[in-house]
């Protein structure tokens, strides 16, 4: 049986693909970005730095662009604003969507975001998915990670984004605790550091692996998730 909009009920795994997409500055056109993603195969995409209305991305509203190229549902999480002009994180999916929130993470620099979304892959069985873009500070990222597990809570979860830090080494050391982390390397420059992940709280994660493109100065990570816990 498949729901509207929804996935089989005996499928067992989705694809998630979170991406830096530096508001598309790097790309020769936004819809190359696009075509990425869907040749990923995604079914949730989270995508941090996103322009709407932003007189240095030609006035685009990228959020509704993105989507209606992929034809996706989204929520929209904006960290600055400006007279119309917003830029911050965008959660998309395949799925329906529920309930949606963004929560301002306090900086001393740009301002930083963390946006939650419920994720309908089968009717009545949310999937809560948050997506963030930490600072490049320590202290402040530390203090992020704290907001982040007071938000996401002890409820299971898909934490993704730019961490700009390798938490596998140098922290925040908490979100770690309880989560699995996706193992694809060096997302930021093309092969220098990884600061891009995708984080789970009680779903097995298959696979994980980085597209290598220059249409952003991160790489796309993405990872194969099992929804039902098992191998």
């Amino acid at each position: 049986m498949v729901s509207e909009g929804g996935m089989r009920m005996e499928d067992r795994e989705i694809v998630i693909l979170t991406w830096n997409i530096a508001r598309g500055k790097h790309a020769p056109e936004l819809s190359d970005i696009c075509r990425l993603i869907e040749a990923s195969g995604a079914d949730i995409v989270t995508l941090q730095e996103v322009d709407r209305f932003a007189p240095r991305s030609g006035m685009v509203d990228q959020a509704a662009v993105i989507a209606r190229h992929l034809r996706m549902n989204y929520v929209f999480g904006a960290n600055v604003r400006i007279g119309p002009f917003s830029y911050g994180n965008l959660i998309l999916s395949r799925f329906p969507l529920g309930n949606y929130r963004n929560i301002l993470l306090p900086s001393s620099r740009e301002p930083r975001g963390l946006l939650h979304a419920e994720v309908y892959p089968a009717p009545g069985q949310p999937l809560s998915v948050f997506t963030t873009h930490l600072g490049l500070d320590a202290a402040e990222r530390e203090a992020h990670a704290r907001i982040i597990n007071q938000a996401t809570g002890l409820r299971p979860h898909i934490l993704t984004g730019d961490f700009n830090s390798d938490l596998s080494r140098h922290g925040p050391a908490i979100l770690l605790s309880g989560r699995n982390l996706s193992r694809a390397r060096n997302t930021y420059p093309a092969a220098l550091w990884s600061i891009d992940y995708v984080l789970t709280s009680a779903y097995p994660i298959k696979e994980s692996y980085t597209i290598p493109t220059n249409l952003s100065d991160h790489l796309p990570v993405v990872a194969r998730i099992i929804l039902n816990g098992e191998e």
